[in-house]
């Protein structure tokens, strides 16, 4: 999902909204929601993966033998 969609899904949804416990009044945009998310440092999302592998692993979702990354590329402007 690009930037402009998920600043559209927030703006959009009650139900991704309410999981970004974002308030009525307020709605993100794309610009907002790259710096944010850029910030995140590698360790923290180090351990999101691997919370969300126990949990998947536990459901018996996935074993996390093999891992697909997709990502978006931007180029910074000025």
């Amino acid at each position: 999902m690009t930037y402009q969609e998920l600043a559209f899904h927030l703006e959009d949804s009650a139900s991704f909204r309410a999981f970004a416990r974002l308030p009525w009044s307020w709605s993100p945009q794309k610009s907002v929601l790259q710096k944010t998310i850029s910030a995140i440092r590698p360790e923290t999302w180090e351990q999101i993966n691997r919370v969300l592998l126990s949990n998947a692993r536990q459901a018996k979702l996935e074993d996390g033998g093999v891992v697909r990354l997709d990502n978006t590329v931007t180029s910074e402007a000025g």
